[in-house]
């Protein structure tokens, strides 16, 4: 006869052994004015720190792994964010700190995405990189916005887009080529036959149609576009609000670039070349 003791024992062993791993964070909200080429404009960001900075923050959860969130509003605003696959908002109202939960199941790649006017218009986010870490990964944020514009808004005096919306700044990480060359996460780098993963986050306000050079990528994730998943292509236009994963396997060593195919995304201040342009380096 089983040992009643002995089996409820092996209950809350087996049990803790189902328990999911929680990884916690903090990020911080913040509206901020920075010099980009010859503009200067306003962002807001999600940050792990009160740096004035212009990227928002990346994170990384294993698979089953739950992500444990505080948001830490610095500014004198409410700011409101969805995960990009979920409607439901999350309030923050200006020195509150709020926390979230949420476990991540799937291989792939999650945004968190301001849905208020400020936020969303000044391109506050975050990713979420699931189950990538034993894998190369890059992660292209991108965001446009005219710099006069972006400066009014910051300012509360701007709180509808005109129809005419003519941006004239184009960032990947809040940063435009050639300033991008040094962002790690952004610039992609690797071995002939490596599996590169590259997470692209539409923050912006208007399609990005990206365009590789010298390789085709399979399509891993597309949350708008999933009738596209798999296909293999050298350009895809990345929505806004989308997040699209890219498997990238290189068959030839060399140095491509990537940009945007829309041919004003690829200036500064009207400056050509620019925008949102990064490179691909693939060692033999």
């Amino acid at each position: 006869m089983t040992n009643p003791l002995r089996f409820f024992s092996f209950i809350l062993s087996f049990t803790a052994v189902l328990q999911v791993s929680a990884l916690s964070d903090t990020l911080y909200i913040q509206t901020n004015t920075f010099s980009l080429a010859t503009a200067v404009l306003a962002k807001t960001t999600l940050r792990k720190d009160t740096l004035a900075a212009p990227q928002n923050a990346n994170l990384e959860v294993s698979l089953n792994e739950t992500l444990v969130l505080t948001l830490v509003n610095q500014d004198t605003i409410e700011h409101y964010f969805s995960w990009h696959d979920q409607s439901a908002n999350i309030w923050v109202n200006p020195g509150q700190a709020v926390t979230l939960s949420r476990t991540f199941n799937s291989f792939g790649s999650y945004a968190l995405l301001a849905t208020d006017f400020m936020g969303q218009r000044l391109g506050a986010s975050c990713t979420v990189l699931v189950g990538q870490a034993n894998y190369k990964r890059f992660v292209w944020n991108l965001w446009e916005n005219n710099a006069n514009e972006s400066l009014q808004i910051a300012a509360q005096n701007q709180t509808t887009i005109p129809s005419q919306y003519r941006p004239d700044v184009f960032t990947i990480n809040g940063l435009d080529y050639p300033l991008n060359m040094n962002d790690t996460l952004g610039m992609v780098q690797g071995l002939v036959h490596d599996s590169i993963y590259i997470t692209v986050l539409n923050a912006g306000n208007m399609l990005h149609p990206i365009h590789f050079h010298g390789y085709h990528v399979q399509v891993v994730q597309s949350y708008l576009a999933p009738n596209k998943v798999n296909w293999k292509k050298d350009s895809f236009p990345v929505q806004q609000k989308d997040v699209v994963v890219f498997l990238l396997i290189p068959d030839k060593p060399g140095q491509y670039p990537v940009h945007d195919h829309n041919l004003t995304a690829n200036t500064s201040a009207g400056g050509y070349p620019g925008g949102m342009m990064t490179m691909i380096e693939i060692s033999q």
